[in-house]
C-alpha cells in the first residue's frame, strides 16, 4: 500500500502531501509472467526491495507477497 507523507509546509485552505512507497506490480493473471507494473514498465524498484526482484522466478515461485510488497521509486505529490 502507498504511503502518505505530511511533510510539506501547509497553508490556510491548501493542504500539499507526499505518497510514496507505491508497489512496483499489481497481479495480472493474463501475463506470461503473472504481473503488471502498476505505475509504468521503466520504474526501478526501491534499492531495499531490488534482491526479491533479481531473485524472484514466476515458473519457479509463482505470485508470492514477496513480490507484491516489492516498492517502486516513483511517487506523487497531491495538491487538494
Amino acid at each position: 500500500k502507498a504511503r502518505l507523507e505530511v511533510d510539506v509546509p501547509r497553508r490556510p485552505g491548501l493542504d500539499m502531501f507526499w505518497v510514496t512507497d507505491f508497489p512496483l506490480f499489481d497481479p495480472d493473471p493474463d501475463r506470461r509472467d503473472g504481473l503488471q507494473a502498476v505505475h509504468h514498465p521503466f520504474t526501478q524498484a526501491h534499492p531495499d526491495d531490488q534482491a526479491a526482484v533479481a531473485a524472484y522466478s514466476f515458473e519457479r515461485d509463482g505470485l508470492t507477497d514477496a513480490i507484491l510488497a516489492v516498492r517502486g521509486l516513483h511517487y506523487d505529490l497531491v495538491c487538494n
